[in-house]
């Protein structure tokens, strides 16, 4: 299955802000742009990215108020971003294509990543170490910063990775899918071996994974279903599951108990017990959201 990111409707037309007095039930639009925007990371309460199918990032330096153009100089559509500080950070997309910057933006430089495959995600947890995913089962690792990526070997023919968390060096999952079915691997070892944590023909690929300790992590994907784990990945319950045609594009837990997923029309989902309820927040655009973020458990975009 491949990531067909042009057939879907624009991620966001407006970046939306929480309101403290709200308590994350209040958002509002901040501006407009008329493109497909597909990923979103804030280092801060004030600096933030905004990655697009075309060679251009957004920038904001005051929380969203003001959004600046960055022009990365890619030939081809971007599908991630992050960074590790205001100044460092790495974006991905076709083609195998890793752009970074060390000037916050200012200036993107291309990585020869060594794979030509789609990479839809990507995770630094410091200067030198990160991963990016896509594709045909890939998942790089780099120990110096991007300066060269190794493509580590999965433990099965995985058509696409979807996404890719680590909580420190050692410990991390990629999910994605297998024969369209939802499948996590894990490493605890730094990638240089993998294990089969889930997989499953209930549900449909799987878009987002995100886990808060070592044992309670959370999967969401396009059969509009949300899965917990407490014990690691061993096994799993089903919390939410939308109704048919509905996806879950996004997850992002704050700690423990709070938490925010999307991709749902019209509404955010909202979770202030670990997901045991998820309650449906109303969105102010009509358009399908791809991605969101949190700096705190109030302000988020």
């Amino acid at each position: 299955m491949k990531r067909k990111m042009k057939t879907w409707l624009l991620v966001l037309w407006a970046w939306a802000v929480m309101l403290p007095a709200q308590a994350a039930l209040s958002w509002s639009v901040q501006d407009s742009v008329v493109t497909r925007l597909t990923d979103i990371y804030f280092v801060d309460a004030d600096n933030g990215w905004i990655i697009t199918e075309t060679d251009t990032i957004y920038h904001t330096h005051d929380g969203g108020l003001t959004w600046s153009v960055q022009k990365s100089g890619s030939k081809y559509a971007l599908t991630a971003v992050h960074f590790v500080d205001a100044l460092n950070g790495w974006a991905v997309g076709d083609v195998g294509t890793i752009l970074h910057t060390s000037n916050g933006g200012e200036t993107w430089q291309p990585q020869s990543s060594g794979v030509y495959d789609l990479l839809v995600s990507t995770q630094f947890i410091d200067a030198n170490k990160g991963w990016a995913v896509g594709e045909a089962g890939v998942v790089l690792h780099t120990v110096n910063g991007g300066a060269s990526w190794e493509n580590f070997i999965v433990p099965s023919d995985i058509t696409e990775h979807q996404s890719v968390f680590f909580l420190n060096e050692q410990r991390g999952w990629v999910v994605g899918a297998l024969d369209e079915s939802a499948h996590l691997i894990q490493t605890l070892d730094g990638g240089l071996t993998w294990t089969t944590v889930l997989h499953d023909t209930s549900y449909g690929p799987m878009r987002c994974v995100q886990f808060v300790d070592a044992n309670t992590g959370w999967v969401g994907g396009m059969a509009g279903a949300i899965l917990k784990t407490e014990d690691g990945g061993a096994t799993w319950m089903q919390q939410f599951k939308a109704s048919d045609g509905e996806q879950i594009r996004g997850l992002y837990f704050h700690n423990a108990q709070i938490g925010w997923a999307i991709g749902l029309k019209n509404k955010f989902l909202y979770t202030s017990n670990g997901g045991a309820v998820w309650d449906s927040v109303a969105t102010p655009v009509s358009k399908r959201l791809t991605d969101v973020y949190f700096v705190d458990a109030e302000n988020g975009w």
